[in-house]
């Protein structure tokens, strides 16, 4: 078991330790990384300006996140990409040369979470409409409302011949087992899961921790103990039959791309529920858990009769 993180920024292994781990991405890529195009406005996963890629998995398409609210002990395993790592060779990537051609910044403090927005756009796409465009970049705020020439620079951008950043950064940290720093707790296994939360029965469970990572920007907010499900791999199921099953580790931007077609009505609400960012970092079943009022997601469950499973010491219910 180790007693660090370890993640990568632009290709660079990074490890930390101790109550480090409980600082928030964007704090760090600033004053440890030295990654400042990395912008800190609202602090709590609204404007944008902190939007980061990652991926944990080679399988995997970088996805944009809001670094401000996610906590380096969520990033073990971790690929990440600052609006510094999308150059190559030192040229400018497709999307920056085309906010450059569109004078796409005013006084520049949003831009480089628009072009790291608009950058995962283009990691399964090589052009983009504008329909695109406006879903893709909702969770980016421009406070100068220069919104028009930053329209114009991603429709013009065409990506058939630029490398994705999964080729750039083809490699993601080997991070499979478990992890304890304090108290906090990454197990790889179901049961021991279980058991720190016996042992430690007012700890903070997280995953995307959109919420959590709110209390602790606003609040202040220290957990007791913090218990990251992230890396059980039992818990990443999402499975479509008679019923469709979600896993705890499940994205809200993964479980919107499997009912697009099979529940149509849930997936308008997705579609406007939260940023892009916060639907490729929080969960369906973070956002039961949690209990917020805000938990859009719970009217429809109710209605469609969802049944929970709860696993603890006696079992599963």
């Amino acid at each position: 078991m180790r007693d660090h993180i370890l993640f990568h920024i632009n290709g660079k292994e990074h490890r930390a330790a101790g109550a480090e781990v409980f600082a928030t991405l964007a704090n760090y890529l600033r004053y440890d990384a030295g990654a400042t195009g990395t912008k800190i406005v609202c602090e709590e996963g609204d404007c944008g300006a902190c939007t980061v890629l990652i991926r944990r998995s080679s399988r995997e398409d970088f996805k944009p996140i809001n670094s401000c609210i996610q906590l380096l002990c969520q990033l073990d395993g971790a690929s990440i990409v600052t609006v510094e790592g999308l150059k190559l060779n030192g040229a400018l990537s497709a999307v920056q040369e085309a906010m450059v051609l569109h004078q796409g910044a005013q006084c520049g403090y949003c831009t480089p979470g628009f072009i790291v927005a608009m950058s995962a756009m283009y990691e399964t796409s090589n052009r983009v409409d504008e329909q695109q465009v406006r879903v893709g970049l909702t969770g980016n705020l421009c406070r100068c409302t220069g919104y028009e020439p930053i329209l114009k620079a991603a429709l013009d951008v065409d990506a058939t011949n630029a490398p994705k950043v999964r080729e750039i950064y083809p490699h993601v940290p080997d991070a499979r087992d478990a992890v304890r720093v304090e108290n906090f707790f990454a197990p790889t296994a179901l049961a021991d899961a279980i058991a720190f939360k016996r042992n430690h029965p007012g700890c903070t469970i997280i995953q995307g921790a959109t919420d959590v990572g709110v209390w602790v920007t606003k609040r202040a907010f220290t957990a007791p103990a913090m218990l990251y499900l992230g890396k059980i791999e039992e818990l990443n199921e999402l499975k479509d039959g008679a019923s469709i099953t979600v896993g705890a580790n499940v994205s809200l931007a993964a479980f919107e791309l499997l009912i697009r077609d099979r529940i149509p009505e849930l997936y308008r609400i997705l579609n406007v529920f939260g940023s892009p960012q916060i639907r490729c970092a929080g969960t369906l079943v973070g956002n039961i858990a949690n209990g917020s009022p805000i938990g859009d997601t719970l009217p429809y469950l109710f209605v469609a009769d969802a049944q929970l499973e709860l696993a603890g010491t006696t079992g599963t219910r």
